[in-house]
Order: structure tokens, then sequence, then C-alpha cells
């Protein structure tokens, strides 16, 4: 099984603007977040889940958008937390 691997680089120096640009980017990803995981993810995973319940396989078309959806949640999170300065994607690149 391979893993998902995220570097996040520690650099010392943290801006102050950059601290109030992210408190309005949080804010406007958290929409996008909503529409694509509160809906998109909550219809689609339980369908992979059946999916693979019932035939014993994974679709891969779901099972790359599930991916993308979770890695760029957590690119994000890495954002939000201040672990890093640098801006996830506003929109997964699915």
């Amino acid at each position: 099984m391979k893993g998902v691997d995220i570097k996040v680089p520690f650099v010392e120096k943290a801006s102050r603007m950059e601290l109030l640009v992210r408190i309005v980017y949080t804010f406007l990803y958290m929409i996008v977040a909503m529409i694509a995981g509160g809906i998109v993810m909550c219809i689609l995973y339980p369908i992979e889940w059946l999916v693979i319940l019932i035939l014993g396989k994974r679709i891969d078309t779901l099972n790359k958008f599930i991916h993308s959806y979770i890695v760029w949640v957590t690119q994000f999170h890495a954002y939000l937390y201040t672990l890093t300065d640098e801006r996830p994607p506003m929109i997964p690149s699915f």
C-alpha cells in the first residue's frame, strides 16, 4: 500500500501580514470545503464503500477523487494551523 507523503518545510521567519491574509483565506476555503466535502464527499464515500462491499473492488475515478480531497484538506490544515505559509490551492485538483 502506498502512503501519502506531505512535506511541510520549516521556516523560522513568519509574516504578520500573511497571518491576516490567512484569516480571510480560511473563510473562503471553508465555503469551498463545505461544498466539495460536505455535500459531494457525503454522497461519493458511501457509494465507494458499498461498491467495495458488494463487488469487492474499487472504482478508480471515485478512489482518485476521494484521495485528492483528503490530500487537499490535509494541505489546508497544515496552512490553517500555521505550520507553513505556503497556501494550498483554493480548488482541489481532481
